[in-house]
């Protein structure tokens, strides 16, 4: 991995990031031209370690214990168990969600690759990977604003500026696919649904699959 700088004339992470925010079409094909994967991996990294510690933080927040909520004759030893493991849990969840992350990206610039080249787009990985990894870049933003209206006990708008960011994720999205692709923003947009149609398509077969066996099931049941 590289560091996140400028080398060989290319242009800075920090001026790729900053162009993402204000210029995303603009960026995006300067980031598809230029392959900056090591920089890409360094942004993707940060952000989800960034994100992974103010989750924790949050999680705390919201499993707080308060031993006013137990049984008067608790022992205090049984409190100290519980909160410790709660701050474990909320550990591991942040690094499963760094590792996770990780992987997304690679899955997902594998998967969108495919697509686009049975498509007849010219398949790029280091582009595609470039790409991705900064269209992630609202994160940036969105996490120490969740864990601020966390805090503040505004859940409700917490949960409309997640869709506001979810919106801008998926134009950065359609964005880098176009730029690392190379193709219009249609064919851009029929690509990143495509995932997400069979996704929703398989969600549908095992929930009615679910369904149907919890119906055999409950039809099994012999009746008093």
């Amino acid at each position: 991995m590289t560091e996140p700088s400028a080398q060989n004339g290319a242009t800075s992470v920090w001026d790729l990031m900053l162009d993402v925010f204000i210029a995303p079409g603009r960026a995006m094909a300067k980031i598809a031209d230029e392959r900056p994967v090591g920089a890409a991996a360094w942004v993707v990294t940060g952000l989800a370690v960034f994100t992974g510690l103010l989750g924790m933080a949050s999680a705390r927040d919201a499993m707080a214990l308060d031993p006013g909520l137990l049984p008067s004759d608790v022992p205090p030893e049984v409190v100290e168990v519980i909160q410790a493991l709660t701050g474990s849990a909320s550990v591991f969840g942040a690094v499963v969600g760094i590792l996770a992350s990780v992987l997304w990206w690679f899955g997902r610039a594998a998967i969108y690759g495919l697509i686009g080249e049975l498509m007849g787009a010219a398949r790029d990985g280091r582009a595609m990977l470039a790409t991705l990894g900064f269209a992630g870049l609202p994160a940036l933003l969105q996490a120490p604003l969740n864990l601020m209206l966390s805090r503040l006990g505004l859940t409700w708008l917490s949960a409309l500026v997640g869709i506001v960011f979810w919106v801008w994720l998926l134009v950065l999205t359609v964005l880098a696919l176009r730029a690392a692709l190379r193709v219009d923003t249609g064919q851009a947009v029929v690509i990143f649904l495509i995932p997400v149609g069979v996704a929703v398509a398989l969600a549908v077969l095992v929930g009615v699959g679910l369904a149907v066996a919890l119906v055999s099931m409950v039809g099994r049941i012999p009746t008093l």
